[in-house]
C-alpha cells in the first residue's frame, strides 16, 4: 500500500515501559506546535478507537470506517486473509494518518520483527527495556534488547535510565548501522528539565 499513500515522517517508539505515555506526550507537543499528527498505540482499554489519536483527539467511528474501507480496497484477497489483528491495525493506522506531518508509531512487541518496523523511520525512541514477552523475544535482557535495538533508525534516542546491558548493545548495533545515538540529558537544557519537573509535579504524574 506504500505507493498509494502520501508520505509522512515516522517516529518509532520501542521499549518495555512508557511507550504509550512517551508517544502521546510527543504527539501532543508536535500538535501544539502546529503539526498534523497521528499517534498509533496499543492496547486499548475501553474502546478500539483509543489506538488511533489524530490531531488532538481519538479517531471517531466514522473516520475509522472510512480508513477501513480504503484499506480493504488496497489489499489483495491473500493479504486480507493472512494479516494478523495487529498487522491489520498497523496498516489501518497508515491509511488513517495519511497526510499527517508526523506519525508517532508505537511498537506492539519487540522491535525488528514487529509489524510497525515495516515503515521507514525518521527517528527511533527507546524507552526503558526490561523483561517482556520472553516466550517470543528471549529469556535474557541481552536477547530482548537485541531484538528491540535491531529496529533502530539512523537517528536514535535512548532513555536516560536505560540499563547498562541494553546501552552497551545499543551502542554496538548503532556502530554496525552507522546510526547516531543520543540521550535526553545530551539534548535537553536545565530549563527544559525544570519545565518537565514542574509539569510532572503540577499534574501529579507517576515517575
Amino acid at each position: 500500500i506504500k505507493g498509494h499513500l502520501k508520505p509522512f515522517k515516522i517516529i518509532h517508539i520501542i521499549g518495555t515501559n512508557g511507550k504509550g505515555s512517551t508517544g502521546r506526550f510527543l504527539a501532543q507537543i508536535l500538535s501544539q506546535n502546529g503539526a498534523k499528527v497521528g499517534h498509533y498505540t496499543s492496547p486499548h482499554i475501553f474502546k478500539f478507537n483509543e489506538r488511533f489519536w489524530l490531531n488532538g483527539e481519538v479517531a471517531s467511528d466514522e473516520i475509522l470506517e472510512a480508513a477501513h474501507e480504503r484499506l480493504q480496497a488496497l489489499l489483495s484477497d491473500e493479504y486480507k486473509i493472512k494479516t494478523s489483528y495487529f498487522e491489520y491495525m498497523t496498516l489501518l493506522s497508515a491509511v488513517l494518518f495519511e497526510g499527517c506531518d508526523y506519525f508517532v508509531c508505537e511498537a506492539g512487541m519487540g522491535g525488528v520483527l514487529d509489524a510497525t518496523n515495516v515503515f521507514e523511520k525518521e527517528l527511533s525512541i527507546f524507552t526503558p527495556i526490561g523483561f517482556d514477552h520472553t516466550a517470543i523475544l528471549g529469556n535474557s535482557l541481552e536477547e530482548i534488547s537485541r531484538t528491540k535495538f535491531e529496529a533502530m533508525s539512523k537517528r536514535t534516542i535512548l532513555n536516560d535510565e536505560m540499563n547498562e546491558i541494553s546501552v552497551a548493545i545499543a551502542k554496538e548495533i548503532a556502530s554496525e548501522k552507522g546510526a547516531t545515538l543520543s540521550f535526553p540529558r545530551e539534548i535537553l537544557t536545565k530549563e527544559n528539565l525544570n519545565e518537565i519537573a514542574n509539569y510532572a509535579d503540577k499534574f501529579n504524574l507517576p515517575e
